[in-house]
């Protein structure tokens, strides 16, 4: 009678759709939302619903997961159940779109507004222990990043940011990287001194993106990549020199960047640069969302390995890491040639 695929304990089916189960399962045919336990933060775009009979009924929003727990003995759902739970289902996700809209255009109207209060970056004054963290100091390419003093940040949002469950309070002040989506700021990432980093709340983040260079209209070859020093790193290597490269924030959102950016520039060639690892299977799949196809990833040689557990310390990844290794490498040579 059902299409939905059954499971034979809660447990089983809350884990096949990849949500939350928070233990308090309440009853009463409403819909309670919950999250996905594969994302950091919550999203909400779980829901469960409990049915006089025992049964419930769970899902995901974001994935199109659903499916049903029918409890031994219970009474099987009749289409006249089927219609009732759909009907609920759909209001239930039309409410959420409309109150997720009203919350992206309020964080898009204050990432504008933090936006406007932001001064041009200057690594000899504010943000300069993250640059020189990430190997970048002096930095060039930051005339489409802003900096602000964190507690004027906060006070303009209306709340201390935090990052992976501390607040940001490394150093005086924080970057400020405007997340753009199709011409338009959707949201912000703001990061303290230590890296430590956060998003605004209710802001717009699948597909938008970062961009080392502003104002252009075309680009022969453009790339993309995860993080906001990751970018600025393949802009100044060598070989890449000049492209503008795109930060889509996380490996997650590398795919829908991959595609809003493409359809933005049809005629570049973009290159997604991935990181060795989890992320790896991200960038492949962006690669595909476009038209060539290109991905590329860092290659790093035993001896690029032993220079950065010495120096910076851990396994080098993506391609911050890489630029990093080249350049100590670099001035090694050029310490060797001197005393020469």
């Amino acid at each position: 009678m059902s299409r939905y695929p059954t499971f034979p304990t809660r447990f089983e089916l809350f884990a096949a759709m990849g949500i939350e189960d928070r233990g308090d399962i309440k009853t009463g045919g409403q819909i309670i939302r919950t999250n996905r336990i594969d994302r950091g933060r919550r999203d909400d775009s779980g829901y469960y619903m409990v049915f006089p009979t025992g049964c419930i009924l769970a899902g995901c929003w974001s994935t199109g997961l659903s499916g049903l727990y029918l409890p031994k003995g219970g009474r099987r759902l009749s289409k006249e159940d089927i219609r009732h739970m759909k009907a609920k289902i759909e209001a239930e996700r039309e409410a959420a779109r409309i109150k997720q809209e009203k919350e992206h255009e309020a964080a898009a109207g204050l990432a504008k507004a933090v936006w406007s209060f932001s001064l041009p970056v200057n690594p000899s004054f504010c943000c300069f222990a993250y640059f020189q963290k990430k190997g970048l100091s002096p930095v060039r390419e930051c005339r489409t990043l802003g900096c602000i003093k964190i507690k004027k940040l906060a006070q303009l949002i209306g709340y201390w940011p935090r990052g992976k469950g501390a607040r940001l309070l490394a150093g005086e002040w924080c970057l400020v990287v405007p997340i753009i989506k199709q011409g338009r700021i959707r949201s912000l990432e703001m990061i303290d001194g230590d890296g430590g980093k956060s998003f605004l709340r209710g802001g717009d983040l699948r597909g938008g993106s970062w961009c080392t260079q502003g104002g252009f209209e075309a680009a022969p070859v453009i790339g993309i990549c995860e993080g906001v020093a990751t970018a600025l790193s393949i802009a100044r290597l060598k070989k890449y020199a000049g492209i503008p490269v795109f930060a889509a924030m996380s490996c997650g959102n590398l795919e829908r960047a991959a595609e809003i950016i493409q359809a933005d520039y049809p005629n570049s060639e973009i290159i997604v640069f991935g990181d060795v690892g989890n992320g790896s299977g991200c960038a492949v799949s962006a690669a595909q969302r476009t038209y060539s196809g290109r991905y590329c990833f860092p290659s790093f040689s035993d001896i690029d390995r032993a220079v950065f557990s010495e120096t910076i310390g851990g396994e080098p990844t993506d391609f911050n890491d890489y630029y990093q290794i080249k350049k100590i490498e670099g001035a090694i040579k050029h310490h060797a040639e001197r005393e020469n």
